[in-house]
């Protein structure tokens, strides 16, 4: 996290015209190989691979041998074939079979790639497939995609929480220590819609038509806790006899 200074060109914002200081995030964009194509056609059963077309084993093996732990050693396979099979077929859709490189990435534990799949955009099927032939099992940077200056939407995977519990998987607070046994148990009780009218912990009139009962809002919850989407699923989904 850093920030530079830009001048403010709003011309409605109090600060137009002057130099001001936005946050910014840095991030590393190292280059990718692509490993192969993928080529997607319209069934009955929506998309569906088509075919694919894969890059020289032993090319691969040069870059990185780290890579054949995901993916199987393909020991024969025609690209050319397979190319011309992609061409007569009626695709929807082609996407570039891409892996990251880990060893040219600072800070990444890892080193076994991730493979991903991107999709061409831009010019008809025979054009992308012509492109993806000539890109194939070579790198991939962030400025064959993007010019200078360009916006666009970043997509990203939150941290995985594996087996963690509630506490840090969903923010929750500890309890005191007199609470319970259980300081990091959270519960979440709600009760039915009939079971509500009934509770005398809840305090709510009795709707008198099923029209009335859609406009009315009545949660029973611990008091230790707050009112989640969870809940509003739970009644929301609950059967009215």
């Amino acid at each position: 996290m850093t920030h530079v200074l830009s001048r403010d060109l709003n011309p409605s914002s109090p600060s137009a015209g002057q130099e001001i200081r936005i946050p910014v995030t840095v991030v590393e964009c190292p280059k990718m190989r692509i490993l192969g194509v993928r080529g997607y056609a319209m069934t009955p059963y929506g998309k569906q691979a088509a075919g694919e077309v894969w890059a020289d084993a032993a090319k691969i093996a040069e870059a990185f041998a780290e890579l054949f732990k995901r993916l199987p050693v393909r020991k024969e396979h025609d690209a050319e074939k397979h190319f011309e099979n992609l061409m007569d077929a009626d695709l929807v859709e082609v996407r570039l079979i891409c892996a990251t490189q880990p060893n040219s990435v600072t800070g990444v534990p890892t080193k076994v790639p991730d493979v991903m799949e991107v999709g061409l955009d831009g010019g008809n099927m025979g054009e992308q497939l012509a492109y993806a032939k000539e890109k194939l099992g070579e790198e991939y940077s962030f400025a064959d995609a993007f010019e200078e200056g360009a916006l666009t939407d970043i997509v990203a995977i939150t941290k995985g929480y594996g087996w963690q519990g509630v506490i840090k998987r969903f923010g929750g607070k500890l309890q005191s220590h007199k609470n319970s046994k259980k300081r990091r148990q959270h519960v979440t009780w709600v009760l039915s819609v009939t079971d509500m009218f009934e509770s005398p912990s809840v305090k709510v009139d009795k709707p008198d038509t099923i029209n009335e009962l859609s406009t009315t809002s009545a949660f029973y919850v611990l008091p230790a806790q707050k009112i989640t989407r969870s809940h509003l699923l739970a009644v929301s989904s609950t059967t009215v006899k």
